[in-house]
């Protein structure tokens, strides 16, 4: 396992060699065209997967060629360093006579933080958008030429930008970072004024018209799915009075039996729409109530519900109850293989 582990490593490493090579190589060709743009990312690139005094060495004179005079110096620096540990002298000769020579080149900012602003809470002072630790602070910073944006934040402060330009070798300037603008004050949001008692929220209005009319509606379902119950019981009693047998042969009483279940199915659809109708336009009428806040008191009230259970089988049958406890009246016939139960209480 541990050879596995290690043959990887190796193979991962040969990998990144390879890749650096040819990056090198792709580099300086592009350096010799003059395309310091692309050669220079390339060489970076190299440097960071196969790190080594020569590539660092390439990466300095490439930036120094393409006019990044700050990054080219602390790059040559490094590459001193890397031909120092590698014991490479005549490297680290060359990488120091570049950097001496540029050194009198380059452009330098100093930041100057205003005393009071430099004790504010949270204070972050960013150039190029790279976080600036306090020891950097009135310090002359070599910079490349071209431009650079300056940021200061602070808790509870505006934030304060610039832009400063570089234009010419060894440019110096001094920027002071002053007192920051305080934040404006988070709006306090006002509430919304509350309905007085007279007033009467707009959407209860439509909440009384549909209520009223539902509830009307079922009221109605209600009284007309009675009526035809009551009849059903009617034409079922009158059919079985006219016929007592078992097998009925009467038209008459076979017609009054099947107009009674016609009836009782009639009476089956109207109480069951107009109970569901009904129940819609008091919730709907008890949530206008709530919504005009006309009564501070809970209401309740039990406005009993109808169970219509229609049998399915050889026997026609239709039962009606009331959920109610009361007086009721109930009714049953048999006739011609049928069964009719109504039950209802007011």
């Amino acid at each position: 396992m541990a050879l596995a582990l290690s043959l990887t490593g190796v193979d991962a490493h040969a990998g990144d060699t390879a890749i650096a090579e040819s990056l090198f190589r792709e580099g300086k060709v592009l350096m010799k065209q003059g395309d310091y743009s692309k050669a220079c990312p390339k060489l970076a690139e190299s440097q960071r997967l196969d790190p080594a005094s020569g590539t660092m060495l390439a990466v300095a004179l490439c930036h120094e060629k393409a006019g990044k005079l700050a990054t080219a110096w602390a790059e040559y620096l490094e590459a001193d360093a890397l031909a120092r540990q590698d014991g490479r002298a005549a490297r680290s000769e060359a990488a120091q006579k570049r950097a001496a020579a540029l050194e009198p080149k380059l452009a330098k900012l100093e930041i100057v933080v205003d005393g009071a602003t430099g004790e504010l809470a949270g204070l972050q002072i960013r150039l190029d958008g790279i976080l600036l630790q306090q020891a950097v602070w009135s310090t002359a910073m070599p910079v490349d030429p071209g431009e650079h944006s300056l940021e200061a934040t602070a808790t509870d402060k505006k934030p304060w930008q610039t832009t400063v330009t570089f234009t010419a070798p060894a440019e110096q300037q001094q920027i002071t970072i002053g007192p920051l603008e305080d934040l404006p004050p988070s709006p306090i949001e006002k509430e919304a004024p509350k309905p007085t008692p007279d007033e009467v929220p707009e959407s209860s209005d439509a909440t009384w018209v549909a209520g009223g009319i539902l509830g009307g509606l079922g009221l109605a379902a209600l009284g007309v799915g009675t009526f035809f119950g009551v009849r059903a019981l009617d034409q079922i009693g009158e059919a079985q009075e006219r016929c007592t047998v078992d097998h009925c042969t009467d038209p008459e009483a076979i017609d009054l039996n099947d107009s009674g279940a016609l009836s009782a199915d009639l009476s089956t659809g109207l109480l069951i729409g107009g109970g569901v109708a009904t129940a819609a336009g008091i919730a709907l009428l008890l949530t206008a109530a709530l919504q005009e806040g006309e009564s501070s008191e809970a209401v309740s009230a039990d406005h009993g519900s109808f169970r219509i259970a229609p049998l399915v089988g050889p026997a026609r049958a239709v039962s009606l109850a009331s959920a109610h406890q009361g007086i009721g009246a109930h009714s049953l016939a048999k006739l011609h293989g049928g069964v009719v139960m109504w039950g209802g209480l007011w």
